[in-house]
């Protein structure tokens, strides 16, 4: 009826043997203050764990999709004012996008290196298919940088969704 317990309890008193050894006193400071026994460098850390970021890498991959469909919107749009607004649309994405691959770059790769992964499904011809397409991949946009917490992207997500729905539905 009920599933046996697999793990041990979180709130055991006794210390497994594989686990980091015990915070000791600093006898610099009198042994007022507890410190560990091998410090880390939390910035150290923090540019490492920025560098393997997944959901940032991930973002990159659904802006610069969503980036190549509003150029290839741009290019087939016959009105002046629409291809303005698209150009300077995937300009902004770009320039998320070079932002957030600064952020995720390593000290020794330069960020404009090609990412690896699967190629780009192929875009569809017609301008609403184009269009619907473009707002699935804002909304990938808008739900990976939820998860990042990353609020200016989401807002351009959010305007580019907002614009693709309304092309893809009139």
């Amino acid at each position: 009826m009920y599933e046996p317990i697999r793990h041990r309890s979180v709130h055991s008193t006794t210390r497994p043997q594989h686990a980091a050894p015990a915070p000791h006193h600093n006898s610099e400071n009198g042994g007022a203050a507890l410190t560990a026994v091998r410090p880390q460098d939390a910035a150290a850390s923090d540019r490492a764990e920025r560098r393997r970021d997944p959901l940032g890498r991930q973002l990159l991959g659904h802006l610069a999709a969503l980036r190549t469909a509003t150029l290839r919107l741009a290019e087939a749009s016959p009105d002046a004012a629409e291809r303005e607004e698209l150009t300077a649309a995937s300009r902004a994405l770009a320039a998320r996008e070079a932002q957030i691959a600064e952020e995720l770059a390593p000290d020794d790769t330069p960020a404009n290196a090609p990412a690896a992964g699967r190629p780009a499904s192929p875009l569809p011809a017609n301008r609403q298919l184009l269009h619907a397409r473009a707002a699935d991949l804002a909304a990938r946009v808008l739900m990976v940088a939820a998860a990042r917490r990353d609020t200016a992207t989401a807002v351009l997500a959010c305007a580019r969704l907002d614009a693709h729905r309304a092309s893809a539905l009139g």
